[in-house]
């Protein structure tokens, strides 16, 4: 049986702010439809249509995984640096580096915002035929 994956239903900006209004909320707490509309300034509807796309693959990494068959690799290779960023900003103590804890250096702090939304930016980018990295 294949998996399927779901494809937003909204443009960039609106997945960016339904993305931002979730960030706001506590870690671990799902975040209810009325909290993300309400944040986001959008109707219920535009929020919940991208149900599909925002839930079930809970990291961005499985998200690029879902989506292998249609991703360049190029702008997988650009996910994956994302993914490890973020492991290194969340994960705590590394075992394959002796238990020791990354930081996130001012510069990553800095550029890593600008790369995400540029990868997400050429991704789309690439469906009109124009390829970005």
């Amino acid at each position: 049986m294949s998996e399927s994956f779901k494809l937003p239903g909204s443009s960039y900006e609106e997945l960016t702010k339904i993305i931002k209004a979730y960030s706001t909320g506590k870690i671990g707490v799902p975040m209810s439809l009325d909290a993300v509309a309400q944040t986001t300034g959008m109707d219920k509807t535009v929020v919940s249509r991208n149900n599909g796309f925002l839930v079930g693959k809970s990291g961005i990494g499985q998200k690029s995984d879902a989506l292998s068959a249609v991703l360049s690799k190029k702008h997988r290779g650009m996910i994956h640096y994302i993914v490890q960023v973020r492991n290194g900003a969340d994960h705590g103590a590394d075992a394959d580096e002796g238990g020791k804890v990354w930081n996130i250096s001012e510069g990553t702090a800095h550029i890593f915002p600008i790369i995400a939304g540029s990868v997400i930016k050429n991704i789309v980018l690439r469906e009109d035929g124009d390829l970005y990295v």
